[in-house]
């Protein structure tokens, strides 16, 4: 039914990308394209075309950040893909989103989580193993519980005792207008795809927390076996911190033993490096975002390299970070606060694809959207 419905509503579009969800959207009623509204759990409710009167970006109350407008605002170009011929935009709601996360979360999975200061140091500053798990508590799947155990890298030691969790959630309490709320922050929000692709994100920055100024997770699924998770985030003076996840699918929930080292993944406790070798050639494919007033944009597109299209002065802003496993991310030397910009955050899976997530904010504070694309090696 989707995916019909997809084929048949595809219009061209060969406009260069916009950096938010709010200049796509008023890019969107400057051309009059075709709007989707549509339930995927309820089916089509209406077809509307335009042109009509821009009326700007539009936040969900639960998650709007309200900042002076006074202040002045510097404008970045974002990083991101080239589209290529035409984009789908649907309006689904917070319950697809919720029936997305029980079709396709994994139940129980481990992992190696380590930690990066890259402005002060190459070598990784902590390092943990985790056993985590969502469970589902009744059939219908409006109910779920959660827990995480977080335990010494090398298997000694006292479990690292977290202020919080373990948690139960439902969709009366917990499912709002921008996303799945989980019960451990309530500035986060679960973002999620039907492909399994996800993100624990952030929705504004909060420039005067003691804490961090920003802390997003985007979430790689890359096969049934095997997810990787990239947290990025700022501490209150504005410094870059980021970290690796790797994480994989175990039916248990007992701990391995401290040999342990990976099953699907090769557990790599690297040094940052000072440079990568960037593919060569033109890597194409799939990509999809989604806004935090649930629409869901679906179109073709180019990867363009590790720094997703910048170059030169649109780059000097941000700072590339290598770290283990192939995976590098481009992100802000420090934080941006009233700018538009990007987490982009790609995995060379192998020498013919990579696979990028991105989180974008807008100079508002606010989230613009999440993205994901899978890019496979054309020439």
């Amino acid at each position: 039914m989707a995916t019909k419905l997809i084929e048949a509503t595809s219009l061209t579009w060969s406009a260069a990308s916009t950096s938010t969800a709010c200049s796509r959207k008023q890019k969107v009623l400057e051309i009059g394209r075709v709007r989707i509204y549509q339930s995927l759990s309820t089916g089509i409710k209406t077809l509307k075309s335009g042109p009509k009167p821009a009326k700007g970006c539009i936040r969900m109350a639960s998650s709007k950040q309200v900042f002076d407008t006074d202040v002045g605002v510097e404008k970045w170009t974002m990083p991101d893909s080239k589209p290529l011929g035409h984009e789908t935009v649907v309006q689904v709601t917070p319950r697809d989103v919720w029936f997305w996360q029980a079709d396709t979360h994994w139940k129980t999975w481990h992992g190696l989580w380590i930690n990066y200061q890259p402005q002060k140091t190459k070598e990784l500053t902590k390092e943990y193993k985790s056993v985590r798990s969502l469970q589902k508590v009744d059939p219908e799947r409006l109910k779920y519980y959660q827990r995480n155990q977080w335990y010494d890298a090398k298997g000694f030691g006292k479990d690292i005792k977290w202020a919080y969790g373990p948690w139960h959630f439902n969709i009366e309490e917990h499912l709002l207008n921008d996303g799945i709320l989980h019960p451990c922050s309530k500035d986060h929000r679960t973002l999620l795809f039907p492909s399994g692709n996800l993100g624990w994100i952030q929705m504004y920055l909060k420039p005067n927390d003691p804490n961090s100024v920003i802390f997003s997770e985007p979430m790689f699924y890359v096969n049934p076996n095997q997810r990787i998770s990239v947290p990025v985030g700022y501490d209150s003076e504005g410094m870059l911190g980021t970290a690796l996840l790797l994480e994989e699918v175990h039916d248990t929930e007992e701990r391995f033993d401290s040999t342990w080292s990976g099953t699907f993944w090769k557990h790599c406790r690297d040094p940052l490096e000072e440079t990568r070798e960037e593919p060569k050639g033109v890597y194409r494919g799939h990509e999809e975002s989604i806004t935090p007033g649930m629409e869901w944009m679906m179109r073709e597109a180019e990867w363009q390299g590790f720094q997703g299209g910048l170059s030169g002065e649109l780059a000097a802003n941000y700072t590339l970070v290598h770290m283990p496993n192939n995976v590098t991310v481009f992100a802000p030397k420090k934080a941006a606060v009233h700018k538009d910009f990007a987490f982009y955050v790609t995995y060379v899976e192998k020498d013919k694809r990579v696979r990028v997530m991105s989180v974008a904010y807008g100079a508002d504070l606010n989230l613009a959207y999440i993205k994901w694309g899978v890019y496979d090696k054309v020439d």
